[in-house]
């Protein structure tokens, strides 16, 4: 099977590199002297990795040319050289040789985050399976030398090269998951292809999903499910601000974090897209699925909104909004997006509910509205208390001091 993420295939590898304005840019997360070989002709240059930019530099220090790093593959080599050993990097075809091996490390740290890698069987052990899905497995791995442990996806390349949108979703995800930094998403480190599958190397969150959770638990006090859904709705409005739409939020895409069930993060962005423009294609988990999707009408980032209320109708109910025998049975609630709510739980908890399912989307409030509700006025208070005490506590102690 041929490679998803090809070397750099393209007539020229560099293309010339145009200064952004001040407001776009990024910071330069490693720069060095570096040296190329062509027909036997050293090179030596000043280069920089800038956002996802690999850059080249002139004499006068400016970037002249640069080569963007998202599906280029990386390979760290080693060569004799008489009594010499030198140390670089493969960038797609192209070799660049750094000046020891500790820079080599340097770079290494930094590239092996944006490109694609070729060493799964060498840097990791697989030890188990933690979860399956229709196009990929989790295992839980550890690295052969740090002996760290992670969750890898293996991605079935057969199976998403055979999908319509298959190989432009995992893109998205790739590019979603390395653009994102928050602490209720699942972290991605690295990405790996081989011949049948592509592995992206996250985080391991041993205490399992919210469904996992909600096995035990039935349901949440109010006071809790508060917290969660605050904590949720201000990640969705991180996401959203960003142009991303998870479009698969449910129980099992929810991992919590140790005993406490407010802290979570949301993993499987493979349904994720990255755009301010409305959508169309149909998508989702039966049940969560926000009724304009199902309607076939466009749709924008409130999707996210309406499956998350249907995560906080569950959380403080112990029950789906649509239930339902077969698939065919469920989807035509979700359609009819009819329910009630409990009349034990507040009136604000209600409204909340209420107004995250709301079936029409121009009426349904965003996740920063959401967030101003009267049933989140309690959570902000006690978050202000405990900073308020630990903030005294601290004085308290430099005054005894």
């Amino acid at each position: 099977m041929v490679l998803i993420f090809a070397t750099n295939t393209a007539s020229a590898f560099w293309s010339q590199y145009t200064q952004p304005s001040s407001c776009k840019y990024s910071e330069i997360l490693v720069s060095g002297v570096l040296t190329t070989i062509k027909d036997s002709r050293r090179k030596t240059r000043h280069f920089q990795i800038q956002g996802n930019n690999f850059l080249c530099l002139n004499l006068q220090s400016t970037a002249y040319k640069y080569v963007n790093l998202d599906w280029l593959t990386l390979e760290p080599f080693e060569e004799s050289s008489g009594n010499c050993t030198l140390y670089g990097f493969r960038l797609g075809k192209h070799d660049f040789y750094t000046e020891t091996s500790e820079s080599l490390e340097k770079w290494l740290k930094v590239l092996m985050t944006k490109t694609i890698l070729n060493s799964f069987d060498e840097d990791y052990v697989i030890i188990k399976t933690i979860g399956k899905g229709s196009t990929a497995t989790v295992y839980l791995a550890e690295h052969a030398e740090s002996r760290k442990s992670y969750a890898i996806k293996a991605i079935s390349k057969e199976i998403i090269e055979s999908q319509e949108s298959g190989i432009k979703n995992l893109k998205n995800e790739i590019r979603i998951l390395r653009e994102i930094e928050h602490e209720n998403i699942v972290k991605l480190y690295y990405v790996y292809e081989n011949m049948n599958f592509v592995y992206l190397v996250m985080e391991y969150l041993p205490a399992g999903s919210l469904y996992k959770r909600l096995k035990t638990e039935k349901k949440l006090d109010e006071n809790t499910c508060a917290r969660f859904i605050m904590k949720l709705l201000e990640t969705l409005d991180y996401l959203h601000s960003r142009d991303i739409v998870h479009r698969d939020l449910k129980l099992e895409n929810i991992i919590m974090v140790g005993d406490s069930n407010h802290h979570f993060k949301i993993i499987d962005f493979g349904l994720a897209y990255l755009s301010s423009a409305t959508q169309s294609l149909k998508c989702g988990s039966p049940g969560y699925v926000a009724p304009e999707i199902l309607y076939s009408i466009r749709y924008d980032s409130k999707i996210d909104i309406f499956s998350a209320g249907v995560i906080l109708y569950i959380l403080l109910t112990g029950k789906h909004p649509f239930e339902g025998k077969t698939t065919e049975k469920i989807l035509k609630k979700n359609f009819e997006c009819r329910f009630s709510v409990d009349k034990k739980i507040s009136t604000n908890a209600s409204d909340v509910i209420k107004h995250m399912m709301e079936p029409d989307p121009e009426i349904r409030l965003t996740a920063s509205s959401l967030l101003e509700q009267p049933w989140f006025n309690f959570v902000k208070i006690s978050s202000f208390n405990i900073n308020q005490s630990a903030m005294m506590s601290e004085i308290g102690t430099v005054a005894i001091v």
